[in-house]
């Protein structure tokens, strides 16, 4: 856990897209408060919208570029967002949730990674599954994930 931290501050505090007040409350946030409550919808108008997203990811997939890695390689893993859902208050809206989720799929799929994975809890406002027998699949998410095509 420690490592990832450090990872994450060291992330964020090279980031050229965000001001030194962002990359503050970022670290302090989530690196030294120990809480991950950020409200969504502020987090993807301001840090990950898709423009950011696909900004972000060019980092990763430029670095692969350049050491001759396939980004077939890359794995984009475990994303998600607490999002509202039947029997669950979550910290966004069902319709900001489907659009990040999307946006990550898209960038990813477009960017030719090869792995991605969303982050499912059952019962939990990150699932994908409803909560309650017969614990069908959010059929927005399955959208938002371009699974239902």
């Amino acid at each position: 856990m420690r490592r990832a931290k450090e990872t994450f501050r060291n992330t964020v505090i090279e980031d050229p897209s965000l001001s030194l007040l962002e990359k503050f409350k970022l670290v302090l946030g989530f690196v030294y408060q120990g809480s991950h409550s950020y409200s969504f919808d502020k987090y993807s108008t301001e840090f990950g919208n898709a423009e950011l997203l696909l900004k972000r990811l060019n980092v990763v997939t430029a670095w692969a570029d350049k050491h001759h890695l396939s980004r077939r390689q890359i794995m984009n893993t475990e994303f998600g967002v607490n999002h509202d859902q039947n029997g669950c208050s979550g910290k966004a809206s069902a319709v900001s949730a489907f659009n990040f989720i999307r946006a990550v799929r898209d960038i990813s799929d477009a960017s030719k990674l090869g792995l991605i994975t969303i982050h499912q809890l059952q019962g939990d406002c990150f699932g994908i599954a409803s909560s309650s027998p017969p614990y069908e699949f959010d059929p927005d998410i399955i959208d938002a994930l371009r699974l239902g095509r």
